[in-house]
């Protein structure tokens, strides 16, 4: 039955996309075991309850829940964060930094366009001589010069607006549909009101910036001598020197600029060529659900799993195919372990685990640092092996080699013999 209608913007990021919501129950074994860690809380704080108070109450019931369950608790402390860091994490830095890069490219922008207008006011210094002698009153020239500046400005803000909004709307349209799923404050991006306020309130900027300059170069006492021709005197001499020194801010700019944009694409690029272990080129991954009721065991799992290899393998195009319980490196479900031959104090070393086919690792070209894959014979009538990777080998058995050893792999670190795996 359906109770309740949610707005369309609804939409918790740190969740998968949902379409609809149910109230909680135990209905699967995780829910029912207490060493499957799985949910999350979720709390609205009191008002006057700060962020620090509420971590220590909940360390304090996490402590007293060791304390009652230490087989499975045992190790297990809290952690605490504003739903705003757990949604967009740490961007805020990033976000100051591409913001200082835009006010710097803003601030050369506006510091050439000033020198401009410097140079042009030198050549209307008889210009502005005749309409002061003529009666123009500095608020009079003043006028002009704003008109000016305003007709400048009102130009570049409506272009820039105008290319923002479109590099807007391709750029966010270049983000996976999946990713997008888990960012709902990009769809806030784009034209709204504090854009639109924080534009003007640049482009009122602007415009004082660009009347004043030619004003202060332009004053009263100087267009009177404008009247004589060739008359420079000093005051030229120091507005010159004053054009050498922005040009040396232009210059400092856009070295900084420079030197930042470089860095970013060095950044990106290391990004972008980090060694995951596998070959992500061509390949395709899809989801498959079905019901428990005709799947219940083991054996029609694993029925269903070859048959799927199978007539994935003839499609045209395919070259190999490989289930996992969850998607290539996505977070997964967690198991515990236990070295064979090693005195066990209640330790909590809780790792992350998945279940593979034989073809997983070879339709990922994932490459092998020592010992071998899996084998298509690899089944129940054998002994159970893992395969483990390279920062659980260097934690669980430094200078030591790994091949050597079993793992109590289970769901309980007390379990019997029978989850030895090698």
């Amino acid at each position: 039955m359906i109770i309740g209608v949610l707005p369309r913007t609804f939409h918790f990021a740190p969740a998968e996309p949902a379409d609809f919501w149910m109230s909680l129950h135990a209905t699967n074994p995780c829910d029912r075991r207490r060493s499957c860690h799985n949910l999350y809380g979720v709390a609205r704080l009191r008002d006057g309850v700060s962020i620090d108070a509420a971590s220590a109450n909940v360390a304090a019931i996490a402590a007293a829940l060791e304390q009652q369950y230490p087989e499975s608790n045992r190790g297990q402390g809290s952690t605490i964060a504003p739903l705003v860091d757990v949604i967009v994490g740490n961007v805020r830095p990033v976000l100051i930094v591409l913001m200082a890069g835009a006010g710097l490219l803003l601030m050369l922008a506006a510091v050439n366009v000033a020198s401009l207008l410097l140079v042009r006011s030198e050549s209307r210094r008889r210009e502005m001589a005749v309409r002061a002698a003529l009666g123009a009153s500095n608020v009079r020239l003043l006028i002009q010069f704003v008109t000016e500046a305003t007709v400048l400005v009102g130009a570049a803000t409506v272009l820039a607006v105008t290319a923002g909004y479109w590099a807007i709307e391709y750029l966010t349209k270049l983000i996976p549909a999946n990713i997008a799923a888990r960012m709902p404050y990009i769809t806030e991006l784009g034209l709204n009101g504090r854009t639109l306020g924080f534009a003007l309130a640049v482009a009122g900027i602007a415009i004082v910036v660009f009347a004043a300059t030619p004003l202060f170069r332009l004053s009263l006492a100087e267009t009177r001598q404008g009247l004589v021709e060739g008359g420079r005197g000093s005051a030229g001499l120091n507005w010159q020197r004053l054009g050498s020194k922005l040009v040396v801010v232009e210059i400092a700019s856009a070295i900084v600029l420079l030197v930042g944009a470089g860095l970013l694409g060095k950044s990106l690029y290391r990004l972008l060529h980090v060694d995951i272990g596998l070959q992500a080129d061509h390949l395709a991954t899809i989801t498959v659900t079905v019901p428990d009721s005709r799947y219940s065991t083991d054996e029609h799992v694993t029925a269903l799993a070859n048959r799927l290899i199978d007539r994935l393998t003839v499609l045209p195009g395919v070259q190999s195919a490989g289930l996992s319980s969850k998607r290539p490196l996505a977070g997964g479900n967690t198991m515990w372990i236990r070295v064979a031959g090693r005195e066990y104090h209640g330790e909590h070393n809780e790792v992350h685990y998945r279940e593979v086919t034989p073809g997983y690792f070879t339709t990922l070209q994932t490459r092998l640092i020592r010992g071998r894959y899996f084998g298509d014979d690899e089944d129940a009538s054998k002994p159970p092996v893992v395969i483990i990777n390279q920062t659980l080998a260097r934690k669980y058995f430094p200078g030591d080699d790994p091949l050597t050893h079993q793992l109590l792999y289970a769901f309980h670190p007390t379990a019997d013999g029978r989850h030895w795996r090698r």
